[in-house]
């Protein structure tokens, strides 16, 4: 199991007597299922429902939103599950495919009898559903909020099986531009060119830290950057799945060129500026889906082994030309990654 820094905020949540429902936001492939699950052992109880598999439980939700008929429904739905008062974690999967269950969360914070957990990797795109009638209905003031990414460069290291008081050396060494001695610089250099290549995504450092194969790893970055094509055409307009790719595809030719620039009017061999805005146009159009689902544009490319290689080594270029100095050049590549 991967150690991940948001369990510390979800134990936090617990604790916490006063607490709302919880939604977990993030880019597909983060870990968001997995890290809901995991935490679901803290409790007695537990009822794991996927949205997006089982239209079934999306009909409860059709009714009133009383909670005991709720209740009552889903023990009757899931006859195998517990669902107990005060020692009951519910997890709602792929809420954005049932608005309504989106808006029960109101009302589960208002009842408190059970901790509920939501997430979503689409939330706020516009998805076509069936009786969507309520979909821009959402319970403010009646959920809280965490957004989670793919693993950082701490998290990284503890993957690869580095202690807190190693990497707290390491980010020590960077606050306060400590020299550490060469073998240890090294290894962390050589730590952090792995990271660069592997990505933050769960699967690609599991993978990487169980079997050590990196042509493994990038089959795996090469299936998640599919993944958001796919979501790209599905969710926007034939036109505008088509700028996007281009757009997309674009990005690791010209971050290969000796300026490492990229320019929307580059994209199509055009230079124009009429050229560029119909490309920024689309980006614009579908920007939720980019932006909620991805987290930005670029974060989706950081999937993409190519231009992870690019875009760190031109930072470290930069600063070792900077500063002159091997050690300052990998402080200040790596310190925005912790």
């Amino acid at each position: 199991m991967l150690r991940r820094k948001i369990m510390n905020d979800l134990i936090a949540w617990k604790s916490n007597a006063n607490h709302k429902c919880l939604l977990i936001k993030g880019q597909r492939q983060v870990g968001k299922t997995f890290i809901i699950r995991e935490f679901s052992k803290t409790y007695k109880n537990s009822l794991y429902i996927d949205f997006n598999a089982d239209e079934n439980t999306s009909r409860i939700f059709d009714m009133d939103l009383n909670i005991d008929r709720i209740i009552t429904s889903l023990k009757i739905l899931y006859p195998h599950a517990t669902i107990e008062p005060k020692s009951t974690l519910i997890i709602f999967d792929e809420i954005q495919m049932c608005p309504r269950a989106r808006l029960s969360l109101k009302y589960f914070t208002m009842d408190g009898r059970y901790d509920v957990i939501a997430s979503g990797s689409l939330l706020d795109v516009n998805i076509k559903i069936k009786n969507d009638n309520e979909h821009s209905i959402l319970p403010v003031g009646y959920e809280e909020h965490l957004h989670m990414r793919g693993l950082d460069f701490e998290e990284f290291l503890w993957a690869k099986g580095y202690s807190e008081k190693q990497v707290e050396l390491l980010k020590n060494a960077i606050r306060t531009k400590q020299k550490l001695d060469e073998p240890l610089m090294n290894a962390f250099n050589n730590c952090f060119n792995e990271f660069m290549m592997v990505g933050g995504m769960p699967e690609s450092v599991y993978s990487y830290v169980t079997e050590n194969n990196i042509e493994t790893v990038r089959l795996i970055l090469n299936n998640i950057s599919n993944t958001f094509l796919e979501d790209v055409s599905k969710y926007s307009s034939d036109t505008d799945a088509l700028k996007i790719r281009k757009c997309y595809q674009s990005i690791p030719l010209q971050l290969s060129e000796t300026y490492k620039k990229f320019m929307w009017s580059r994209i199509d061999s055009s230079g124009s500026k009429s050229g560029s805005r119909k490309y920024a146009d689309a980006i614009f159009r579908n920007r939720k889906l980019l932006q909620r689902h991805y987290g930005s544009f670029s974060a989706c490319i950081y999937t993409t082994r190519s231009i992870t290689i690019q875009s760190v080594s031109v930072r470290y270029r930069n600063a070792r030309e900077h500063d002159g100095s091997k050690s300052n050049a990998i402080y200040s590549a790596a310190g925005s990654k912790f």
